[in-house]
């Protein structure tokens, strides 16, 4: 059994170490989400209901090996592009926009976990005929992964030709994909072997 002193002299321990933590901000009841830092610049609150953005993900400072995050879009407000991504500390990573983003930390990359294709959208594509989408469908193809395109009420904007490289798959998800053509020539250039399917080009202007 305890002394009193040795009693006494724990509880002062303790009612020291919740005091700092009260002062510090935690509640009553413990550390809350909102106050529990993962690392120097996001909270338990922020990765529990996900980030805003690529942006806000390459952000974070010293992610741990292994920390897993939600991003709920490529850009932030649009709900396109996101998925979880795991912050992968190996050799041979190559941040490539798409999949493979480099961090803070020079030793860790965010990996997009379980990709088996990609979309434009995953490259920063927006669909709005406004951006030019040119670059997100080469990031896309880049990969080497299928190129699965999804279907945007306004269409792909085009400022230059989009290339499909030998063997690489770019294809719509639906019947007719609509891209416009913001340049002269063709909105596609296939090198042999290349599986392209379900596009339609129009002048941009139309």
């Amino acid at each position: 059994a305890y002394t009193k002193s040795e009693i006494d002299t724990n509880y002062g321990g303790v009612k020291t170490l919740y005091d700092k933590n009260v002062e510090a901000g935690a509640g009553a009841n413990g550390w809350s989400d909102m106050v529990v830092a993962v690392s120097e610049n996001i909270t338990q609150r922020q990765i529990n209901d996900g980030l805003e953005s690529v942006a806000q993900l390459l952000a974070i400072k010293n992610p741990r090996n292994g920390m897993r995050v939600y991003v709920k879009s490529y850009h932030a407000g649009l709900g396109l592009g996101g998925g979880t991504v795991v912050a992968t500390q190996k050799a041979g990573l190559v941040d490539n926009g798409v999949t493979v983003f480099a961090s803070q930390n020079p030793s860790i990359f965010w990996v997009r976990d379980g990709v088996r294709e990609v979309n434009p959208f995953m490259a920063g594509a927006k669909g709005d005929r406004v951006q030019d989408d040119q670059p997100a469908f080469m990031a896309a193809l880049a990969t080497n992964l299928p190129v699965k395109v999804e279907d945007s009420p306004n269409g792909y904007r085009l400022n230059a030709p989009v290339t499909i490289g030998d063997s690489q798959v770019l294809e719509g998800d639906k019947k007719r994909i609509a891209v416009y053509i913001d340049h002269a020539g063709s909105a596609f250039k296939l090198i042999r072997n290349a599986i392209f399917n379900n596009f339609v080009a129009y002048p941009f202007n139309s």
